[in-house]
């Protein structure tokens, strides 16, 4: 997931922030250096108290970003519905905020920003989790038109080659002495990682659930199995068969099933389980294969002992009893 945690709060994608009075002479010398791939700068929730006229009482709730690029090649942000704005009447709406105010892509609202009221037309949607998704975009010539001397106070890096970081971070800071240039903007650290381990923890919470449910389903479907083939055992321990191979066969043919069954829920899993996540809750969230892993050796291993645990009682099975039965 961390590959893709500027999503859940709609950062743009970064490899290096730069944070400070970002004037655009710096824009210039940090966008054209032969080391980026692409800048993007403007402000995370913009100090400044926006208001949408009508609904003053969301004014506690909102979250206003400003950037000067929404293109999701350099951002990453993905607009749902619509496009991103490209005119300084225009802005972007999260979905839970469009709902909640009961419009549409297409409709215009009435915000105020800087004691200035305007009327916006909504160009596009998109989602977060951040902030309830009551969060608000903007272009920074839109905030400009409205504050004349609006300076963004932090920029978003891509880099070609991470390799080169070090070298670009001395020729920034070594240029503009007050711009500070880092790999990790703390703060938001802070709530990514708190995020993380909240949906890490719901996400163990289900899987340990699944696997003993899926678990006491094998139990009981092992446990019949070999209540019916009692005398089929009987049988062929008659023949000659010993106990453990009797079990031994009886364990694989459901391991077979197990492996059979595990790749085609990793198939499954693989070519939906985004798409998925992305209509129920935010495009944001990748398959680590690490933990597929280890999830699919709890599983077998689950599996394998309990179908070991239950066929013990095949050494039970007298010969001499199901005779007289």
């Amino acid at each position: 997931m961390l590959s893709n945690t500027n999503l859940w709060f709609c950062l743009p994608k970064n490899d290096v922030y730069i944070s400070g009075n970002l004037t655009e002479e710096i824009y210039k010398y940090v966008g054209e250096n032969e080391y980026v791939k692409s800048i993007v700068y403007g402000d995370f929730s913009y100090v400044e108290e926006i208001k949408v006229v009508g609904h003053e009482e969301l004014v506690n709730y909102l979250r206003f970003d400003t950037y000067n690029d929404f293109s999701y090649e350099n951002t990453g942000i993905k607009i749902i519905e619509g496009r991103e704005p490209t005119e300084i009447n225009e802005v972007l709406l999260g979905e839970e905020l469009i709902s909640l105010l009961k419009l549409n892509v297409g409709d215009t609202i009435q915000l105020k920003l800087n004691n200035v009221s305007r009327v916006y037309e909504i160009c596009g949607s998109f989602q977060t989790v951040a902030d309830q998704g009551l969060k608000i975009m903007m272009s920074t010539k839109t905030v400009k038109d409205i504050i004349p001397d609006y300076v963004p106070k932090r920029g978003y890096i891509q880099l070609y080659d991470m390799n080169k970081y070090e070298l670009l971070k001395k020729q920034i800071e070594d240029k503009f002495p007050n711009i500070v240039v880092d790999k990790k903007w703390s703060a938001m650290e802070i709530s990514i990682q708190t995020t993380q381990a909240m949906l890490n923890s719901l996400s163990m919470v289900l899987i340990v659930v699944l696997l003993v449910f899926a678990v006491l389903n094998i139990i009981i479907v092992v446990l019949m199995d070999n209540f019916n083939w009692r005398k089929k055992f009987g049988i062929l321990k008659s023949l000659g068969f010993t106990s453990h191979y009797i079990i031994r066969q009886n364990i694989c043919k459901y391991m077979m099933i197990t492996f059979i069954s595990t790749i085609f829920a990793l198939i499954l899993h693989l070519s939906i389980s985004q798409k998925l996540m992305a209509t129920l809750l935010l495009d944001a969230f990748t398959n680590s294969p690490v933990l597929l892993f280890i999830i699919c050796f709890c599983f077998v291993g689950a599996i394998f002992s309990a179908a070991y645990v239950c066929s013990l009682n095949i050494k039970r099975i007298s010969v001499i009893e199901l005779m007289e039965e």
